[in-house]
């Protein structure tokens, strides 16, 4: 595994963490040493939350996976809901809330979100053909295109070519 492999690897571990059903440790004192910034500041997106003091950044391609998650955006507000409205018994177990929409459907619990975060960036990407799931009996789950997208770009290709060939 390279070095970009292993960052997106722990950020989206990073993610799930946040987005899983966290806990909290038993000594309160033992968790507030773990914060390193104050609970009421706000940051824009995940780029945005400072780093422990000694740690630096390592900056990433603006194509990489790595850079698209760091640019997520944070909600100002850090009470997690879940998918039906109702307030996640442990507010305790988050730091931020990504600001992006869970439906209101009960699809996304803890690698799920991950899953989506790495769709969505291929398909910032369009980068359609990767984006491939595996579940644990072997199952392969393909993303294809909407026909009406092959449709168009065969057409859009079509004009192309009769354009080229009436010069």
């Amino acid at each position: 595994m390279n070095l970009k492999t292993v960052t997106a690897f722990l950020l989206c571990f990073m993610l799930v963490m946040l987005l899983c059903k966290g806990y909290q440790l038993r000594d309160k004192s033992v968790n507030d040493s773990l914060l390193f910034v104050s609970e009421r500041e706000h940051f824009d997106n995940i780029y945005a939350i400072p780093l422990p003091a000694g740690y630096k950044r390592k900056e990433n391609q603006h194509s990489s996976f790595a850079h698209w998650l760091q640019q997520i955006q944070i909600k100002k507000d850090t009470t997690v809901y879940l998918f039906n409205g109702v307030k996640k018994n442990n507010q305790h177990a988050q730091f931020a809330v990504l600001d992006i929409s869970v439906g209101n459907k009960n699809l996304q619990q803890c690698a799920d979100a991950v899953m989506r975060l790495r769709a969505e960036y291929l398909f910032s990407q369009k980068q359609f053909d990767k984006v491939i799931f595996t579940d644990n009996d072997g199952g392969i789950y393909l993303f294809k295109p909407p026909l009406i997208a092959l449709v168009l770009a065969n057409i859009f290709k079509l004009f192309l070519e009769c354009v080229v060939q009436l010069r």
